[in-house]
């Protein structure tokens, strides 16, 4: 019964240090920036921000001022830079003070960084990183075959409704 909606802009700029130290470029190397602020019930929830190599940017297009219908990693398998593997990480830190504005995230609450570098076999595709306040917010990652995530996931939902 809740409502979903998002924000998106794309911006072109150097990548931060951090950034190009996962992409595996130049701290001073244009990247395209794609940022989507994910909001519930018109409420800040989470922002998603991927950076993505210039030279895969203008292969794709991804340089557009508006959302992919498809989203970027099938538009990039499109074009033949199909995803085959990523690295997550996980941690927490106090909000900046842009984060604590754009996300509604008060003193004291925790947020959650949750970094995602994916690749090709031969390449870094993206950096993602999404920011969310820990205190409405909440992970979970399924690994393996879907028949046996759905049994686990059927246990867990019927502990919810106990």
């Amino acid at each position: 019964g809740r409502e979903a909606s998002t924000r998106f802009e794309m911006r072109i700029e150097p990548a931060p240090i951090d950034v190009a130290k996962r992409l595996g470029c130049a701290p001073d190397e244009l990247v395209c920036v794609r940022s989507v602020l994910q909001l519930v019930d018109s409420h800040p929830w989470s922002r998603a921000t991927s950076y993505y190599p210039m030279d895969l940017t203008q292969e794709c297009g991804l340089d557009t001022a508006h959302d992919i219908p498809e989203g970027t990693v099938r538009r990039l398998a499109s074009h033949g830079h199909i995803e085959a593997g990523a690295v997550d990480t996980c941690n927490t830190r106090p909000p900046t003070a842009a984060e604590a504005r754009d996300l509604g995230a008060s003193d004291g609450t925790s947020m959650l960084l949750w970094t995602r570098i994916a690749a090709t076999r031969e390449r870094i595709t993206r950096v993602t990183v999404t920011v969310m306040p820990g205190d409405r917010n909440e992970l979970q990652f399924r690994q393996g075959e879907q028949k046996a995530t759905g049994v686990i996931m059927s246990v867990l939902n019927a502990g919810k409704d106990a």
